[in-house]
């Protein structure tokens, strides 16, 4: 939902997501098993083609420790 009024916002201020790039940092559990479904909801809710990718912190701080997970996004935006 957040993701999908993102999208209303960038649209309503000219702009149309021509694709977008997401990076999972977790350690566990592996989101291999997901990545399809992920890429087609997020694909669904942009409008736009979305790759997922999932990479790990390798033990550093607290996302190594398992503490959490992080998502690194990007998107290119386009003028319409």
């Amino acid at each position: 939902a957040m993701l999908r009024t993102a999208v209303d916002h960038a649209q309503q201020a000219g702009y149309r997501v021509e694709n977008a790039d997401c990076t999972v940092v977790i350690e566990s559990p592996k989101i291999a098993p997901y990545r399809d479904q992920m890429h087609e909801m997020l694909t669904s809710a942009v409008g736009a083609p979305v790759s997922v990718k999932a990479s790990r912190a390798e033990g550093l701080g607290a996302l190594g420790r398992v503490e959490g997970a992080a998502c690194l996004a990007v998107a290119l935006l386009v003028e319409r």
